[in-house]
């Protein structure tokens, strides 16, 4: 229920807000979405444990989980003594909130029980996107933000892309996985949010020459769909010449991506003069809050200790997720690796420590390697 409130229910309701269907009723959807759900999904994650007779001190993934928990809200106390008025503290708290919520989320998916309702989703979404290509150029490139401080195209991007990543890991048919791959990435293309898009597509190369290693029909089916998209593209390249999209190939001309240097220059130096406990909330001292799009937000804004949590539950989440998926080729098993690996990818290049999608992609890894065992 929750998986499906926070990815489709998000893409659906801005959707039909933009389209003037229905009246912005509540808010950006993912704020009041993340405190709808946070204390079912505790209460049920206990539950689970319990049940289960499970240890948290068993799982290194969870058990990191909690470490950073622990830290980021001690860390937020600690600041908000000192700093009352900081303006960072009602952002770290959504961060928490919503990291919470999406780990729980993950820990407690039954992508089985939610298989019946992938597929349509998944539709209609793909249509909603290709087939509003006007509506959709004032609705994905507007300036409207959601609560996280994210342009709007953004998240409907990651809605999209987690449905896709779930959509691709249940048929075990490789043929089945190239139709969704193919009009997946048309579609993250319309909405126009390049990180995801190419985070997207790497992550399902990866992934597919994953499961597909030691099968020669496979791997040419996938080399034929990577020239297929090639010829597409070169082929209305002036078409698409002037889209954002095609831009990271001549970042140089890009505005957005000189912010982004700046925002990461001044995150640097700031790490450099206070390498050890970082300065929080930091990037409030550029004029509208300017953070780094990548991991070291996290060590401006918590410090080593955070830092190195941080990305050692990413790293971790990958490897472990990898080896899984080499031992047992399931549907929760591709879905963890995919979700681990573009989580990895986008912290790494392009997101911030307040994107909460991470969180999700920890959890699912647990859920994998439990099913692994079994």
């Amino acid at each position: 229920m929750a998986f499906l409130a926070i990815f489709p229910g998000f893409y659906f309701y801005h959707f039909a807000v933009s389209m003037y269907v229905i009246p912005s009723f509540l808010a950006g959807w993912h704020g009041p979405m993340t405190l709808i759900f946070a204390v079912p999904l505790a209460f049920s994650f206990l539950a689970f444990i319990f049940k289960n007779r499970l240890s948290v001190l068993s799982d290194p993934i969870t058990l990191m989980a909690g470490l950073l928990l622990v830290y980021t809200v001690g860390w937020l106390l600690i600041n908000m003594s000192l700093q009352p008025n900081h303006p960072g503290h009602e952002e770290l708290v959504a961060a928490i909130l919503a990291m919470f919520v999406y780990f729980m989320t993950g820990a407690l998916l039954d992508l089985d029980g939610v298989r019946k309702w992938l597929l349509p989703c998944w539709i209609i979404m793909v249509l909603l996107a290709v087939t509003n290509v006007t509506i959709g150029a004032y609705m994905f490139q507007t300036s409207l933000e959601t609560e996280t401080g994210s342009p709007l195209y953004q998240g409907l991007a990651r809605s999209f892309m987690v449905v896709a990543m779930a959509m691709i890991a249940l048929p075990p048919g490789i043929v089945a996985r190239l139709i969704v791959g193919l009009f997946s990435i048309a579609a993250l293309f319309v909405i126009g949010a390049r990180s995801e898009l190419y985070g997207f597509i790497l992550t399902y190369a990866i992934a597919e020459l994953t499961m597909s290693r030691r099968n020669i029909f496979r791997v040419t089916m996938l080399g034929l769909a990577g020239l297929a998209i090639a010829l597409v593209v070169t082929s209305y390249l002036g078409l698409l010449g002037a889209s954002r999209q095609l831009l990271v190939f001549d970042l140089g001309a890009d505005a957005s991506w000189n912010v982004r240097n700046h925002f990461e220059y001044f995150a640097r130096t700031q790490i450099a003069e206070n390498p050890i406990m970082g300065v929080y909330g930091g990037h409030w001292q550029i004029e509208g809050g300017g953070y780094a799009h990548n991991a070291l937000s996290a060590w401006v804004s918590l410090g080593i200790v955070g830092f190195m949590l941080y990305m050692a539950l990413s790293i971790v989440a990958v490897t472990r997720s990898f080896r899984t998926i080499k031992a047992v080729d399931s549907a929760m098993s591709r879905f963890a690796f995919m979700m681990a690996l573009v989580a990895l990818v986008l912290v790494i290049v392009a997101k911030p420590v307040f994107w909460a999608f991470p969180a999700m992609a920890w959890a699912l890894n647990t859920r994998a390697v439990r099913k692994k065992l079994r």
